[in-house]
């Protein structure tokens, strides 16, 4: 009886300790709690949900994908009811507005708002990159207004607000990206389940594209002779959100102490690298490599984070072979992709290789003596091979440096026959990367021609998502032949894209938030772990859409790493995940 009693007033102190709490809560708190809830189911549906949601298979997905994400952020608007409800943007925009003439009812002036605000230099440059974007489309050459469809965020062919149609990168999406940076590195809620939610979905995405690759089809998607798979798109769209996201998974399986975690992202991991290897877009391959190169840099805090490491090489190259196996088990199950199957690129190449296999035994060797080395005492402390990490990291930049280079020389013809190469990707022409070449000289082209006839498009581009427009009226016969009579919306190359799209001004900005967000998780690390996650994808992002370009699939989530990573820095926590 005294238990329960005891349990009953236990239970009157919580209750009356909340009251109490909730009573000393000032307006600014309410709203603050407020927008931190707003956020958190926000990115909840973006990053389970949106993956997931398609429409009509094949024929609808990229405008499903955007609709989507245009009644999730923005609003929903039906034409037909009149019915009208605000997005994410105005609900946290009225939240923010009551917050902030609650401080200054308080007689907060607006430079102590500022000076507590905190700003980092990444928070500076996406200020500065959502202006420019304004001012380019405030300034750009075509307009496309008023929008013929009725609905300026869905463009029957192009507006500057909605952008090119099929891909809507325009001035919404970008200011989308600016504003959930900033709402997730202020708002952030840690919640843990939402790591478990979202892997759910993520395993949901890449195992659907697994058993596409082998003709299974349960949600009518494939179509033949068609490049789609999954509910994300085509194989660039999907890549480029398989890509930014398997870095939270690597990160679990490389940093935690606890074994179903490990386990549990060990298995997506291995779906994920074998849908890699299947080769559905090329563009997976540096992605890939400089995603494991960051690991292998961060890897060097410790003697479990060096074996994590040797693991998860492990598992790249067995998921690998594994995928290799499966093709030879079921040579007729194998998906038909375009023309040719999906077994005739690069990295399906690999996974039938004996090189590949060689180094899957290798690294088995290399583990299991280190571990009984480390029993005997033998294994020198992580701290003395940082001269050799140092080393190959330098190695790997000259490599970057010496690459281009060699491509340069040997397209113009300054090489010796026997250091000269009509391979592919050793010579640039517009063939060059599955015809990327073509798009980059004309990107390139269209720079230097803005230089001189259109020094404010130079400057601060041809508007958001104008690239094709800009494109087609320097060359209007500009086609690329080996991706048929279709428009060409955008260079392949997201940076190279937003050097047209906005400028030198705007583009710099661009590359430089990845740049600044990257370099801060570096200094970041060894006071919070989970840096290494936000520096690894970041990479990972750059380096695989240096060959491809933003979407709604993959842009706004690497915005939340980013934010989060800027959480990360604001917090200066390092109390795990």
């Amino acid at each position: 009886m005294s238990n329960k009693l005891a349990g009953k007033n236990k239970t009157k102190s919580r209750t009356g300790k909340l009251s109490a709490d909730c009573k000393k809560m000032t307006g600014r708190d309410i709203t603050s709690l407020a927008i931190k809830a707003l956020t958190l189911v926000y990115l909840i549906i973006l990053t389970v949900c949106h993956p997931l949601y398609y429409h009509n298979g094949y024929y609808d997905i990229g405008e499903a994908k955007w609709k989507f994400y245009k009644a999730l952020t923005f609003y929903y608007y039906d034409t037909k009811n009149k019915t009208f409800i605000p997005g994410y943007i105005i609900i946290l925009a009225i939240l923010f507005i009551l917050s902030f003439l609650y401080r200054i009812m308080k007689k907060e002036s607006l430079s102590e708002i500022i000076a507590k605000s905190r700003f980092s230099m990444t928070d500076i440059i996406v200020l500065c990159y959502g202006l420019i974007c304004i001012l380019s489309a405030l300034f750009a050459p075509y307009s496309g207004l008023p929008e013929k469809s009725g609905d300026l965020l869905l463009p029957k062919l192009y507006n500057v607000i909605g952008g090119y149609s099929g891909w809507y990168m325009g001035l919404a999406a970008q200011l989308s990206f600016v504003i959930i940076y900033f709402a997730v590195s202020r708002s952030y809620t840690e919640y843990k389940a939402l790591y478990y939610v979202f892997g759910a979905s993520y395993f949901t995405v890449i195992f659907i594209a697994f058993i596409n690759g082998f003709s299974i089809d349960p949600l009518d998607i494939l179509v033949k002779g068609k490049n789609f798979l999954t509910t994300m798109g085509n194989p660039n769209w999907f890549s480029s959100y398989l890509t930014v996201c398997l870095p939270v998974f690597i990160f679990l399986f490389w940093d935690s102490r606890k074994i179903y975690v490990r386990i549990l992202s060990m298995i997506v991991m291995i779906f994920a690298f074998m849908d890699q290897a299947m080769g559905w877009s090329e563009s997976a391959i540096p992605g890939i490599l400089s995603c494991l190169f960051a690991f292998f840099c961060f890897s060097f805090i410790d003697k479990r984070h060096i074996y994590s490491f040797i693991e998860l090489l492990i598992v790249v190259t067995g998921s690998f072979r594994l995928a290799g196996l499966l093709y030879k088990l079921l040579p007729d199950m194998v998906t038909a992709y375009g023309d040719d199957d999906i077994s005739s690129g690069l990295l399906n190449k690999a996974m039938h290789s004996a090189p590949v296999l060689i180094l899957l035994i290798l690294l088995i060797v290399l583990y299991i003596s280190m571990r009984i080395t480390d029993r005997k005492g033998f294994l020198p402390d992580p701290s003395s091979y940082i001269l050799l990490r140092n080393i190959i990291a330098g190695i790997v930049a000259f490599s970057l440096i010496l690459a281009p280079v060699y491509v340069f020389l040997n397209t113009k013809g300054f090489l010796p026959d026997a250091l000269s190469s009509r391979h592919n990707y050793l010579y640039f022409d517009r063939y060059w990367g599955s015809w990327r070449g073509g798009t980059w000289i004309a990107a390139g082209e269209t720079i230097g021609r803005n230089f001189k006839e259109d020094i404010l498009s130079f400057f601060i581009g041809s508007g958001p998502d104008g690239f094709y427009k800009r494109i087609y009226e320097y060359f209007p016969d500009f086609e690329v032949p080996g991706w048929g009579k279709t428009t060409i919306a955008c260079a392949h190359n997201e940076w190279l894209n937003m050097y047209v799209n906005l400028g030198i001004l705007g583009g710099s900005a661009y590359l430089m938030i990845f740049v600044t967000s990257v370099s801060r998780m570096i200094s970041l690390y060894k006071k919070d772990i989970r840096a290494v996650l936000v520096a690894a994808a970041i990479i990972s992002y750059m380096a695989h859409n240096f060959f491809t370009y933003q979407t709604v699939c993959c842009s706004p989530i690497v915005f939340v790493i980013m934010g989060y990573g800027a959480w990360l820095a604001r917090a200066k926590k390092g109390d795990g995940y």
